[in-house]
């Protein structure tokens, strides 16, 4: 009895941030605009589809490429589900919407199941727009090519693995993997509670943040590169120097790889911890000095300590 009230309320938890998510106007069930052009069930889509909106309360989401030139939507779900509790579908346009179940139906109804969605998509297909958005739910992305894509959960982990231009990753607790291939113009991660690993391709601008968490990066090239965190280890390794490095962590180690004919000048700060690098370096004040110092490194950490090595 606990066990299914700890699961109702985890329900009713996730149902809420999935109606801000959704903007669904009534608290005890999801609501959504234009709900009579939706289709229950599994689909085969042989129209053009040029984006993809999901909207998902709990179980796992993945989009996953095949050699078909048409898109799937299915889910793996118990036998005997009510049809209104069925995937719904509507390829609006060129636009794939793809919800939870029917409108308006009560979250009361979702405890005793459990589903998860699985789209298809030609591995030749590069969309204009991917958004992802799921209250407790893991997503899992492979081989997904698009111009944009947002992913936010409330709680679950992420794995992605794509090719895009803008790349944003959100979850308020869960871990978040990202391996971005091509060019990016823009990455930014952020989790409240868990940890980041990236590994990047080149990019122009890349954010990360974890308020309690470690972040991980390894990048081939990026310009201008952020990386925060309350409480955990930053460690990056990045090639060549970005012109703008910034690493900040109240409490946590910094360690910092850069190739061996790294030119930079690094302003640190750190209050308890040692500063250790096998790069020969000229102090000026807090101000370390690499080569001409062409390139600025920012790091900053309350308690921890800061290496820069060559990698």
């Amino acid at each position: 009895m606990k066990r299914r009230l700890a699961r109702i309320m985890l329900i009713v938890l996730a149902f809420t941030v999935l109606c801000c998510l959704s903007g669904c106007a009534s608290f005890d069930s999801v609501t959504y605009a234009n709900a009579d052009q939706y289709t229950a069930g599994d689909a085969e889509i042989t129209e053009k589809v040029e984006n993809i909106e999901i909207d998902w309360l709990t179980g796992n989401v993945s989009v996953v490429p095949h050699s078909e030139n048409t898109v799937l939507v299915s889910e793996k779900a118990e036998a005997g589900m009510p049809e209104e509790l069925r995937v719904h579908w509507w390829l609006e346009g060129t636009t794939l919407r793809v919800k939870f179940a029917a409108s308006g139906t009560g979250f009361r109804q979702f405890h005793a199941w459990h589903k998860d969605l699985i789209v298809t998509v030609p591995e030749t297909l590069s969309l204009d727009d991917v958004v992802i958005q799921a209250a407790s739910a893991e997503i899992e992305a492979r081989d997904l090519a698009a111009e944009t894509l947002s992913v936010s959960t409330a709680s679950g982990d992420m794995d992605i693995y794509c090719t895009a231009n803008t790349i944003r990753l959100k979850s308020a607790s869960g871990n978040l993997q990202l391996t971005q291939q091509e060019q990016a113009r823009e990455i930014s991660m952020d989790t409240a509670s868990g940890i980041i690993n990236a590994n990047l391709a080149h990019v122009d601008e890349a954010y990360f943040e974890s308020s309690s968490g470690k972040i991980n990066v390894t990048a081939a090239s990026v310009d201008s590169f952020s990386a925060k965190t309350a409480s955990g280890n930053i460690t990056c390794a990045l090639a060549p120097v970005p012109s703008v490095c910034k690493l900040h962590t109240v409490s946590g180690k910094v360690t910092l790889s850069l190739p061996a004919d790294a030119d930079f000048a690094a302003s640190i700060r750190t209050t308890s911890g040692d500063v250790e690098s096998d790069f020969a370096l000229q102090k000026d004040g807090r101000t370390y000095i690499c080569g001409s110092g062409s390139a600025d490194i920012d790091i900053e950490t309350t308690s921890g300590s800061i290496a820069i090595w060559k990698n």
